[in-house]
């Protein structure tokens, strides 16, 4: 039956039903957005809360490094030795709130790659051309010993036995994975292995002048012209039962018979002119933690990573 305006009525049953409807979706979406609001509300506070836990903990570790360097200037003994009280790990709690933990290495444990020059940038130093030639025989590629000096010296004409090409940075390497530029040399000799020494092993940005005889390993002291593997072995067994706190105490080995001869003495020394500062800084009330890789020397800050 038509009504008089030519529609049907409205059935009042199926009216009540699209009400209902209509009001159980408008309350399904008022329900989800309103979980959905509290779900973006709950990640905002925990951004905010994250992001104001970083700016704590990097001044936290920006006031920790200050307090190393202070320490590290103050000291006035002639060697640098992971022996020493100073060095190692120190855990240091903040009120109830944080726990700072501390680890500090000396360095100039390596061939220095920013002293393989004489200051002109581009002549060799005379103690430095054994061990950069051997470095280059233990990662079995000491073809290429003279053209990675064209690679990091300031000039731009090959050597003898050397190249210069277009890509090289002529500069020295801020890391030794620069290396990896040279197609010839694979990430697996940057890097190394369990069972084979990598570039990263035997070369660093952090070494003054001098390797420290009490940090570098026993296969970098064995690159030396003049120590054998069996003389690093035994410095490396010597020194952890007192380290060397003057180069002479290394001369009157028996492998050296009182003398270290002009280019080991010029290339070991008994100090360190960089430093490792490791921190971990946690939150006693969570899990949050932050950690950081600072290398400094007894002035200034020279590098900052946040892990």
């Amino acid at each position: 039956m038509r009504s008089p305006t030519g529609f049907r009525p409205f059935n009042g049953k199926k009216r009540k039903g699209f009400i209902l409807v209509s009001v159980l979706m408008v309350s399904l979406f008022l329900v989800s957005a309103s979980v959905g609001y509290g779900w973006f509300v709950r990640d905002q506070v925990k951004r905010v809360e994250m992001r104001r836990f970083e700016l704590e903990c990097r001044n936290i570790a920006l006031l920790a490094v200050k307090n190393v360097i202070k320490g590290l200037a103050s000291d006035q003994t002639s060697y640098d030795s992971v022996h020493q009280s100073w060095f190692g790990d120190h855990l240091i709690p903040l009120g109830d709130s944080y726990l700072v933990s501390v680890n500090i290495k000396p360095l100039n444990d390596k061939l220095p790659l920013r002293h393989v020059f004489l200051p002109d940038g581009a002549t060799l130093r005379g103690e430095m051309d054994f061990p950069w030639k051997k470095a280059w025989e233990a990662v079995e590629l000491p073809n290429l010993a003279i053209p990675m000096l064209d690679f990091i010296d300031k000039n731009r004409e090959p050597r003898v036995g050397g190249q210069e090409k277009d890509f090289f940075p002529n500069r020295v390497p801020t890391d030794p994975s620069a290396f990896a530029l040279i197609p010839e040399i694979p990430l697996s000799v940057v890097f190394g292995s369990r069972d084979k020494l990598g570039l990263k092993d035997l070369f660093t940005p952090w070494c003054g002048p001098k390797l420290n005889v009490n940090t570098a390993s026993p296969e970098v002291l064995a690159l030396l012209e003049g120590i054998d593997e069996i003389t690093a072995q035994e410095i490396a067994e010597m020194r952890k039962e007192k380290p060397f706190k003057h180069i002479s105490e290394v001369a009157n080995l028996p492998a050296f018979s009182g003398s270290l001869g002009p280019k080991l003495t010029n290339l070991l020394g008994t100090v360190s002119d960089y430093f490792l500062v490791s921190l971990q800084i946690s939150r006693f009330d969570s899990d949050m933690s932050s950690g950081y890789r600072v290398v400094v020397n007894k002035k200034n800050v020279l590098s900052w990573e946040e892990l």
